[in-house]
């Protein structure tokens, strides 16, 4: 894997204080694919989709299909002293042409004040049948079942 993908330099960070409340205006500019948003170890609270207000509701991730905007809340933890990435993973289907080096999803750093400068060890949360995971705007189950993840809309 080429050092641009694994140095904690080449990844965008995010700083953050604990206890605090931060909004991200999630834009895809694609043309075709969507990507489905998430932060390691912080639920997403969807406040407003393409500049509409929408009633809050709190996921693990969501979808955003091209030319779509999302607002999302995200309170930070009390007293994390550590990194966490945010992920945008590609809802293209996956094949065996695709580029080994490119896995299809894109990482910034979460990065909590005093946190070291490392790259985070987290992982997205697995989605099990105990712990299913809440993913808004799926435009259908891009899922198989067994992914256990339960899908909503916030669209009226």
């Amino acid at each position: 894997m080429p050092e641009a993908y694994t140095r904690p330099d080449s990844h965008t960070k995010d700083n953050v204080k604990p206890s605090k409340n931060y909004r991200f205006r999630i834009i895809n500019a694609a043309t075709f694919v969507s990507f489905r948003f998430s932060i390691d170890e912080h639920l997403l609270r969807v406040i407003a989709t393409d500049g509409h207000d929408v009633e809050p509701e709190a996921a693990q991730s969501v979808v955003i299909a091209n030319r779509e905007r999302y607002d999302v809340c995200v309170k930070t933890k009390m007293n994390s002293r550590k990194n966490f990435f945010i992920r945008a993973e590609s809802m293209e289907l996956k094949s065996q042409y695709l580029d080994p080096i490119y896995t299809g999803v894109v990482k910034a750093v979460l990065r909590y004040e005093d946190a070291p400068e490392s790259l985070p060890d987290t992982t997205r949360q697995k989605c099990t049948r105990e712990n299913a995971c809440k993913v808004i705007n799926c435009p259908n189950k891009l899922y198989p079942e067994a992914d256990h993840v339960d899908y909503f809309s916030v669209a009226n």
